[in-house]
């Protein structure tokens, strides 16, 4: 995989068919699966650069307006349609200045962009957002999370074997139990670890995984780190660095 290591701003969380008279929690799964095309939010990148960044800086993490990203997004917008999100920026943002002469396409595509950047995921065909779906996409909550391990959207290293079913979707099996990481490339050290690290018995879907050309590496041992969610149905994480850290993956 040769070091590679992207800066995916997404999470996957289920692949999941919505029955159309979905709970709450049903809608939270939704949003994870996919709700914005990927040039939608380049698009709302280049709209927030241009509009944005003065006042909640080029990362997102606040300056003179609150961070867009992490525990600052959740805290103020979980539990709650995106449509929240929309109708904020649209009618006050930023204060005291209306006349950005942004189109509608614009304020979506740059909430395609904040969701990109809080780990949720493309759409899967790569389909766009559109005003339709503001209110049915709900922003899933992170309180009342009762786990054993690190909550739901942190950010974790996992060490296990890839391999691809049949269904082509390519998982980590065997898979050590999650432990809280950082967002950074590994070090030759991490990567002796990943080596010494014993095998588990998770399975984890793998999501934004094609970047790091998982088809040659299908049966070897791999250190992955990503954004994780674990529900009783589901184990997934969205890739943010993938490594092999052993040639062979025994049992």
């Amino acid at each position: 995989m040769g070091g590679t290591r992207v800066r995916i701003q997404c999470v996957v969380l289920a692949s999941l068919v919505l029955a159309a008279g979905a709970t709450g929690h049903g809608q939270d799964v939704k949003i994870a699966t996919g709700a914005y095309a990927i040039d939608q939010a380049e698009q709302g990148k280049r709209v927030f650069e241009q509009n944005c960044a003065n006042c909640h800086r080029t990362d997102l993490q606040g300056d003179r307006g609150p961070a867009l990203v992490g525990d600052r997004f959740f805290s103020s917008w979980q539990a709650g349609p995106v449509g929240r999100l929309y109708a904020k920026i649209k009618e006050s943002m930023p204060p005291g200045n209306r006349n950005l002469n942004m189109t509608e396409q614009d304020y979506i595509s740059l909430v395609s962009y904040i969701l990109q950047s809080n780990a949720f995921p493309p759409h899967k065909d790569d389909n766009p957002l559109t005003a339709g779906m503001l209110e049915e996409l709900v922003v899933p909550s992170r309180k009342g999370e009762k786990s054993l391990g690190p909550p739901n959207f942190a950010l974790v290293q996992v060490v296990g074997c890839l391999a691809q079913g049949p269904d082509r979707q390519w998982r980590l099996t065997k898979g050590s139990q999650p432990a809280l990481t950082k967002d950074a490339p590994f070090t030759p050290q991490e990567l002796q670890d990943g080596q010494k690290t014993a095998l588990g018995t998770d399975t984890f879907v793998l999501h934004s995984v094609a970047p790091f050309k998982p088809e040659t590496h299908q049966g070897q041992k791999g250190a992955a780190r990503g954004l994780v969610y674990k529900s009783p149905t589901d184990s997934l994480i969205s890739l943010t660095s993938l490594q092999v850290v052993d040639a062979t993956c025994g049992s």
